[in-house]
């Protein structure tokens, strides 16, 4: 909604309606013809602003100021006209043959006049309809000169030498369409020179204190010295072999840090290695009370061969039966006795 004002605003100030305000709502098919408009769009992104518009005859309307955001025009809500086409002054009256005389008067020697007589009424009428656009449109620029002339404009903030500038070359125009000789055109172009140029020896008026501040001024300037950049911008002095050995030390420093990031973390996750712990659907640790579902048959553990340490069980050997005398096997050769 601030946009909208905002661009509203600024249409009104760019049509000089700010006195009048927004003009009343267009009707196709009921009010006039119109040339300049104030017209409310709305645009892709959904914002609704205010800018001028201008009509041909073709009824094509060309933008001409845009007051809102840059977006494009998707589609135009109302049309505001505040310049409409005055028939009564612009546009010949009567029968089609009036309106081809009037039409070959205004093109003159244009090679568009010859063929005036071969037009349809439609083609007449469009030419013409074009005729007063541009018509009235100088007439308006006209119109808007004088006024800037006579009274100035407190809207752009124009001075007074801008308008005595804009009031001679009027003048000037308007004496070179009377058909003035040379000689009075630059009599006058000198005399309006020699008014306005400005004279060395004319100073203007400064009072005491002024001058006193300027005096002060200058005098500060010469105490200042003058100061040099030479040097400023040059490249500075990089001991390359002191900045190696603070990286390679910066760099040892960052590798025992993380180690002892990685040795936390992996002593604080030593429960959830050795399946003692388990993280459940929300994040929070709880303790392994079984790791066997009930619906599996149970593995068997394969232990490893020998007594378990800490073991109640009796797994020694059967004692040895110490009444059974043990000896050497007998040889199954015979011993080889001597003989007599």
């Amino acid at each position: 909604m601030r946009i909208k004002e905002e661009s509203l605003d600024r249409a009104l100030e760019a049509a000089s309606l700010q006195t009048k305000g927004l003009p009343k709502r267009y009707t196709d098919g009921k009010d006039p013809f119109w040339i300049m408009a104030v017209v409310l769009v709305q645009k892709r992104n959904l914002e609704e602003c205010y800018c001028i518009y201008q009509q041909n005859a073709d009824k094509y309307m060309k933008l001409l100021q845009d007051f809102g955001t840059p977006s494009p025009i998707m589609s135009i809500k109302s049309i505001h006209p505040y310049m409409y086409l005055d028939e009564a002054q612009f546009l010949p009256s009567g029968c089609i043959e009036a309106k081809k005389n009037f039409l070959k008067n205004e093109l003159g020697e244009d090679p568009r006049a010859y063929e005036v007589d071969e037009m349809t009424e439609s083609d007449v009428n469009h030419a013409l309809l074009e005729i007063a656009i541009d018509k009235q449109m100088r007439a308006d620029e006209e119109n808007k000169k004088i006024n800037v002339l006579n009274e100035g404009s407190d809207l752009d903030g124009t001075r007074f030498e801008d308008i005595e500038r804009q009031k001679f070359e009027f003048e000037l125009a308007e004496m070179r369409k009377d058909g003035c000789s040379k000689k009075e055109i630059k009599e006058f172009i000198d005399e309006y020179n020699a008014s306005h140029k400005q004279k060395v020896d004319d100073e203007p008026y400064i009072s005491e204190e002024d001058r006193i501040h300027q005096e002060m001024e200058s005098e500060d300037v010469e105490k200042i010295p003058e100061c040099s950049i030479e040097g400023e911008f040059d490249a500075p002095e990089i001991d390359y072999d002191k900045l190696h050995e603070e990286s390679e030390a910066f760099k040892k420093e960052q590798l025992k840090v993380a180690k002892r990031k990685w040795k936390r973390a992996y002593d604080a996750d030593s429960e959830k290695r050795d399946g003692r712990e388990f993280e459940n659907e929300f994040g929070e640790d709880e303790e392994c009370e079984t790791l066997q579902l009930p619906n599996k048959e149970a593995v068997p553990v394969k232990r490893k061969p020998g007594r378990p340490k800490k073991s109640s069980l009796d797994y020694t050997a059967s004692k040895r039966d110490t009444t059974k005398k043990r000896g050497r096997k007998p040889s199954s050769t015979k011993k080889i006795t001597d003989y007599d």
